[in-house]
């Protein structure tokens, strides 16, 4: 049984703005709600999950905005207050349901991100997912795309020099093509130097054509990943 629930909308030190191929990210400025990221806290059964809401509409092909989701979360815990937390399966139909005509509409309508995870069963997450493949996971920056070489590699140095970041994520598809990409990669790799991994999110902006021709260059630059989101759109 829920007990109750938490929403905080959050006030961040910093204006946050990417630019993906599907669109752009902006956490606006201070007196803005919109585009903050939203903290919630569920209580149930004497467990307490959080969970974290990035709010990336308008302009993006996700739904989620910060005044959708306050008064959305609220509505939820009476559809959500006979599921025990350590019910896992029923728990997942009903957050997949919640915005389907099936399940009576719009409670949530096209608000599919949102998950909340109980800690009933008193063990790490992992061990629920298939195991540790790891014990530490580097922390990883997002570079924006960019109108120039130059925006992206004061970026990515100001990650790697003034944080120490170790692995880079750069944001690709640009609307200029994947040689712009490529270039994008030679040059922010120069910048940074061989220790430091690099890996690439089009953000399924890709053709199947333009991510064998992109990889197959990037490749031989050297310490490339994919993201799981580097594929092309079907």
């Amino acid at each position: 049984m829920i007990d109750r629930i938490e929403i905080f909308v959050t006030a961040l030190s910093a204006r946050v703005q990417r630019i993906f191929s599907s669109g752009a990210y902006d956490t606006g400025p201070a007196e803005r709600l919109l585009g903050k990221p939203v903290l919630v806290k569920v209580y149930a059964d004497g467990v307490v999950g959080c969970g974290q809401i990035r709010p990336i509409s308008p302009g993006h092909f996700v739904a989620d905005t910060t005044r959708a989701w306050s008064p959305q979360s609220r509505r939820s815990t009476a559809p959500l207050s006979s599921a025990s937390p350590s019910s896992t399966s029923k728990r997942s139909t009903r957050h997949s349901t919640c915005g389907s005509p099936q399940s009576g509409g719009a409670r949530r309508a096209r608000h599919r991100g949102a998950r909340r995870h109980g800690k009933a069963l008193k063990t790490p997450l992992y061990n629920l997912i298939g195991g540790c493949c790891q014990p530490r996971i580097p922390l990883e920056w997002s570079v924006s795309m960019a109108d120039d070489f130059a925006t992206m590699i004061a970026e990515a140095k100001r990650a790697v020099d003034e944080f120490g970041i170790r692995v880079l994520c750069l944001k690709m598809a640009d609307r200029r093509g994947w040689r712009r990409d490529v270039a994008n990669f030679e040059a922010v790799r120069k910048a940074v130097g061989n220790d430091v991994m690099i890996g690439i999110d089009p953000n399924t902006g890709w053709t199947l054509a333009d991510a064998l021709s992109a990889v197959h260059e990037i490749k031989k630059m050297g310490s490339a990943t994919s993201s799981s989101r580097s594929s092309a759109a079907t």
